[in-house]
């Protein structure tokens, strides 16, 4: 089994979040930020900021619902 990756911009995460909001209605913006920086494979939502403030994309591991909870 492989594990596959994907390519992130800041756009889509945005789309990600709003699309969620919708859903997860009761979740403050914060913890749905924080929540899809996990899915992604990082420690914080800063920590994605900080990688997308360098380049317009970044590989990430396929998201995770496990990681997101």
């Amino acid at each position: 089994m492989s594990d596959s990756t994907f390519f992130v911009s800041a756009a889509a995460v945005r789309n990600l979040k709003h699309s969620a909001q919708h859903r997860a209605r009761g979740v403050s913006s914060s913890h749905l930020s924080e929540a899809l920086a996990a899915a992604l494979g990082f420690k914080t939502h800063a920590a994605l900021r900080a990688a997308l403030a360098d380049c317009a994309t970044v590989e990430v591991p396929k998201p995770s619902n496990a990681r997101m909870v």
